[in-house]
């Protein structure tokens, strides 16, 4: 997540932080990068995690699903 921000920031010379990033994580994994980077996230449940097994702390929210 840390890279990708200062690539976009590099790329479109903009000033980011982790704090302006929104993560959408469909894993644990992702979920714990998010949290690592100091970013904000939303769990959606796509992948072989339900949105029961997203952890809730630090999400802006959890969906089952993109629609």
């Amino acid at each position: 997540m840390l890279r990708s921000v200062a690539m976009a920031a590099d790329k479109y010379r903009l000033v980011l932080t982790a704090a302006d990033v929104v993560y959408l994580a469909d894993s644990v994994r992702d979920v714990a990068a998010a949290v690592f980077g100091g970013g904000r996230f939303v769990g959606i449940a796509t992948g072989r995690f339900s949105a029961g097994q997203i952890p809730a702390p630090g999400a802006g929210g959890r969906a089952r699903d993109l629609s």
